[in-house]
């Protein structure tokens, strides 16, 4: 055995562990950043059913208690009732346009997730 061979051994094992350990942080960085989009999907998902409900609750006013929307109305701060979600989502409505052809659009709100759903009707 020559004199120039003697840490060979110990050169390639670290080669080797700290390629295993880049393959490993690499592998961890994709999977962390997934639980978040998918942490964020769930949010996502909540804040749209938010803001459906608030379409569904303006369908129903309008069908069952005789509501009317008028342009620039937020029904929310007025006599119109937008308790917050069970889940603690909640939804705010805005009219922005009424008469022949009306148009509703409500943002639903999930912790930090805003969706919006937007309506039109005659």
């Amino acid at each position: 055995m020559n004199k120039n061979q003697k840490g060979i051994s110990i050169y390639l094992s670290v080669m080797v562990m700290t390629s295993i350990l880049a393959i490993a942080l690499g592998i961890s960085a994709i999977l962390v950043s997934q639980l978040k989009i998918t942490k964020g999907l769930g949010d996502s998902v909540a804040a749209f059913y938010a803001a459906d409900t608030g379409i569904e609750r303006v369908i129903y006013a309008m069908q069952k208690e005789n509501y009317m929307p008028f342009p620039g109305e937020e029904p929310c701060g007025l006599s119109f009732n937008c308790p917050p979600l069970p889940n603690g989502a909640s939804y705010k409505i805005k009219v922005i346009q009424a008469g022949e052809i009306s148009i509703i659009d409500v943002k639903g709100v999930y912790k930090s997730v805003n969706r919006s759903l937007r309506i039109s009707f005659r």
